[in-house]
């Protein structure tokens, strides 16, 4: 992580990922409901499991950025 000026380290990029995860999450999330309400059970999977990897991601990433501000 870069450090500036011997404070905490710069957490921008950190969060810059987490918003950009989030983003493909949320969609992912809709995408995935519209399958499955539509009937089309196979592209549903096929959209939902990537989306719940992100979700995990997003997660471990947003923890990581928490530990680092306390």
């Amino acid at each position: 992580d870069l450090v500036l000026d011997g404070e905490k380290p710069w957490d921008v990029p950190q969060g810059i990922l987490c918003a950009f995860i989030g983003c493909l999450t949320v969609y992912g999330c809709i995408f995935t409901t519209g399958s499955f309400i539509y009937g089309k059970m196979g592209q549903g999977m096929a959209i939902g499991i990537p989306t719940l990897i992100m979700g995990g991601i997003l997660l471990k990433t947003w923890r990581l950025i928490r530990t680092e501000e306390e």
